[in-house]
């Protein structure tokens, strides 16, 4: 293999087409894929004109593969419609408080109205919800009937978090939606229901191993400590949902979450220990064999039958970039040893990166792509011994551990906002519990369970209680001062300076001091984003889907408004999926004030997460003295109207409710006593006004009037609903901006379209954050409020919604069903 080599064009192209705004054209696609091919036979005469050509050729494959993608997307035309389709249940079946939730393979759909053809062939996301119609649950390869109501797998868009949109598209996820239910107008042979056979292939096949594996792992640690016997099944199955998220908080705090996904350590261990099963049983005399061990070294054939079984493991639990790496990197440097280029790691890395972005061109937009092979880079780098002492075995677990700490730091600070400090630690004793014990012993058991339910329960129980020694101490460190360092958002500039500096660090050899290296990394405590300036503010929208949050940071005090929705049973919601990433992402570690406005879980789903990760000032809120959340360590009091304060020259004050309506014991709903404040500084005023409804909205024009009501921005009242936004009351607020929160053809029809056009009768702008994504609006004194969107032209090319003409609105409503989670949790992140 060359010294550089031609396979890192294929990553490179790949960071290209995913960092650029718009795709290019299928014409620039060919010509790169044509110019490619002709010079290809000239690209034997340099290495750079080589690495030219398969960047080239690499760039045109990727664009086109991107391109079919983005194309066989639901079509807009058929959002809302009823179709009927015939496919089977290929993967991801859960069941919930509502109902059930599943992958479905799509093989023939037609539209109900008219039966003709739709078009659509591939996976989508489906909800059946209310009580099961079916005699037994869904397994995988079911094939199915069903009449659905599809949207385009359009979510929640902030400038951090998990982006369900990109996921979708790389997981091939065509559309989302809901089972209808039958009526009795409903023909028999147009009926939901199971259909004659059963699908296979290779993918339904590990669908039904990961049930069953999880079924033995269930059964055997139904007694276990449940975070113990959630991280075996992640260990095993790849099932990240397993581990609740408060776990997945500690261990992103204590810097050990890489190892409670299916790693490239855990996929390198499999192949080890097939490597040793199969020279065990290659020393057994047996005759047949003989011949065979004459003509093929015995290394050959170990090696033969350990690598496709890391393959099959790595499949299994689900395919993830770490794993991915780590099966090329097997089956490269395998190869180079048997053509004797074992040396050239740089070339392996190279290819094992290539097939990698081959296969899925969007792995260079995860954080678990970069963390892999920077991590493996580093170690690798840091692998050779300079002084004598090195030479030791106890030394190069310690240079590698070294290593792989150091780097990840930059990493860390740039993806995830947050610098754990004390993962160095806790890695030094989860590393081997993980690696050397845990994870055999849950695999074995696993294994075990296909033979003897005895010795599975003594494998898998041992696995757990070695995890729950494992958790208790990371336990123990994370309530340690100072456990984390919060960040805040990292420039690439920034990244690429400390990766240097990293480089600096860990180099054997020394062109420079170490302490210059040091310096380079420096920067990333302090994060690129800064607060406002003494007497402006912020507001930031945070588009939570279904339901609100915003922020309010003025130059020293930050206020979180409402937490959005929960999502019920399946343990997060909106606080931890959505607001606590961004919230790092801004490098905030501490709320000053925490506002509930009422008590609809739309509101406070998140709040519990929000306190659990953040310190957390005081709340205040309109809960009822009996509410859960009233039992949260923190100071508490109501948000009467009168209440007034200030900070950094901006003044806060709530207008709603009054004392009437807090009264305990009174008949008043919940969204008759939402927390409405006002916010005013020098550059600007806002309104946030809950969920309040005309009623309310008359008493405050009756008490406040137009002058204690008049803002520049007002959060639309109940995601504008039809009972609220009343003509007088937008007369008495009179804002210039309005901004509807409300998730992307919601089930309640928000916001009404006669409301939106009582808005665009008085000329106010309407900002929708189904449309816009989150919105941050930005109060500088002597300048007018600068508004900034999400959604913006320009942004990434996958975006499935920018801004929509305000045109039927009703249209863009969904049917009044149960609607899925707007997004699921990344894989490998918590």
């Amino acid at each position: 293999m060359a010294r550089f080599s031609p396979a890192w064009a294929v990553p490179v192209a790949a960071v290209l087409l995913q960092t650029s705004s718009q795709l290019p054209g299928r014409s620039w696609l060919f010509g790169s894929l044509a110019l490619g091919l002709v010079l290809l036979p000239a690209s034997a005469w340099s290495a750079w004109l080589r690495f030219g050509c398969c960047a080239l050729l690499a760039f045109a494959l990727l664009g086109l593969r991107i391109d079919v993608a983005l194309g066989d997307r639901l079509a807009p035309a058929l959002e809302g419609v009823d179709l009927r389709v015939q496919g089977a249940v290929v993967a991801g079946v859960v069941a919930h408080e509502h109902g059930v939730s599943f992958r479905f393979r799509v093989e023939s759909c037609r539209r109900a109205d008219d039966a003709l053809p739709c078009g659509l062939s591939g996976d989508i996301q489906l909800g059946w919800y209310g009580r099961h119609p079916l005699p037994r649950s869904l397994w995988p390869g079911d094939r199915l009937q069903l009449n659905v109501r599809l949207k385009r797998p359009v979510a929640v868009v902030n400038p951090a978090g998990f982006d369900a949109e990109l996921w979708a598209l790389q997981q091939g996820v065509l559309a989302r939606g809901y089972v209808r239910r039958d009526s009795v107008q409903t023909v028999p042979e147009a009926r939901n229901g199971l259909l004659s056979g059963a699908s296979l292939s290779a993918r339904i096949v590990l669908a039904q191993m990961r049930v069953r594996v999880a079924a033995v792992i269930g059964n055997a640690l139904a007694a276990a400590d449940r975070d113990a016997a959630g991280v075996v099944d992640a260990l095993v199955t790849g099932r990240q949902s397993a581990i609740r998220p408060a776990l997945w908080d500690m261990f992103n705090r204590t810097g050990v979450s890489h190892l409670m996904s299916i790693s490239g350590l855990h996929v390198t261990m499999f192949a080890a220990m097939m490597l040793w099963l199969v020279r065990a049983l290659l020393r057994i005399p047996v005759a047949w064999l003989s011949p065979l061990l004459e003509r093929v070294p015995a290394q050959t054939i170990a090696w033969t039958l350990a690598v496709p079984a890391a393959f099959a493991y790595a499949a299994f639990s689900g395919w993830g970039i770490p794993a991915q790496r780590t099966c090329w990197m097997l089956l490269i440097a395998g190869l180079a040893i048997r053509l004797g280029r074992a040396g050239d790691i740089a070339g392996v890395m190279a290819l094992a990166a290539a097939w990698v972005c081959l296969l899925d061109p969007w792995s260079v937009l995860s954080s678990g792509f970069w963390l892999s092979f920077t991590t493996v880079a580093a170690i690798v780098a840091c692998g050779s011994p300079t002084r004598p002492w090195q030479d030791a075995r106890w030394a190069e677990p310690v240079r590698a551990q070294w290593a792989a700490s150091v780097v990840l730091v930059p990493l860390a600070a740039y993806w995830f906002g947050a610098i754990p400090l004390l993962g160095p630690i806790a890695n030094a004793f989860a590393i081997p519990l993980v690696s050397a014990l845990i994870t055999p012993l849950a695999m074995a058991g696993a294994a075990l369970g296909l033979f003897s339910d005895a010795l599975a329960a003594l494998a898998l129980s041992a696995s757990a209680w070695l995890g729950q020694a494992m958790i208790a101490a990371l336990h123990w460190l994370d309530h340690l001062p100072l456990t984390t360092w919060v960040t805040g958002s990292q420039s690439r500039v920034g990244l690429i300076l400390a990766l240097i500096g990293a480089v600096v660090v860990l180099t054997p050899w020394r062109p420079v001091p170490r302490l210059a290296g040091v310096a380079l990394m420096m920067p990333l405590l302090v994060g690129i984003d800064s607060p406002p300036a003494a007497g402006g503010w912020r507001a930031d929208v945070i588009d939570v889907g279904q339901g609100t949050a915003v922020m309010i940071s003025t130059a020293r005090h930050r206020l979180v408004y409402d937490t959005g929705p929960t999502n019920g049973s399946q343990g997060d919601g909106a606080g931890d999926r959505i607001i606590a990433p961004w919230l790092r992402h801004r490098g905030i570690a501490r709320i000053d004030l925490l506002v509930l406005s009422h008590e609809d879980r739309d509101h406070s789903g998140g709040a519990e997460e929000l306190v659990r990760q953040f310190t957390i000032g005081r709340l205040d809120s309109s809960l009822p003295a009996e509410h859960p959340l009233r039992a949260l360590a923190v100071a508490q009091r109501p948000c009467l109207r009168g209440s007034r304060w200030q900070w950094d020259g901006v003044s806060f004050e709530y207008l709603h409710p009054g004392v009437p309506e807090l009264a305990p014991g009174g008949r008043i709903n919940s969204n008759a006593r939402s927390c409405v404040l006002r916010i005013r500084g020098a550059g600007g005023s806002m309104l946030l006004s809950g969920d309040i409804e005309a009623a309310q909205e008359a008493r405050l024009v009756e008490i406040l009037g137009s002058a204690g009501l008049r803002s520049d921005i007002l959060l639309v009242p109940h995601h504008g609903s039809r009972t609220s936004s009343s003509e007088n009351f937008l007369a008495a607020v009179a804002p210039s901006t309005a901004i509807v929160q409300a998730g992307y053809r919601n089930r309640y029809r928000h916001p009404s379209a006669a409301v939106m056009a009582r808005y665009r009768e008085r000329g106010i702008e309407v900002l929708r954050t189904d449309w816009d994504g989150a919105i941050s609006i930005t109060f500088s004194p002597g300048v007018p409020p600068r508004i900034e969107r999400a959604r913006a032209p320009g942004g990434a090319y996958w975006r499935l919604v920018t801004r929509i003409a305000d045109v039927e609105d009703e249209g863009l409503a969904a049917d009044r069903a149960p609607a899925p989670a707007e997004a699921a949790r990344a894989p490998g992140a918590p």
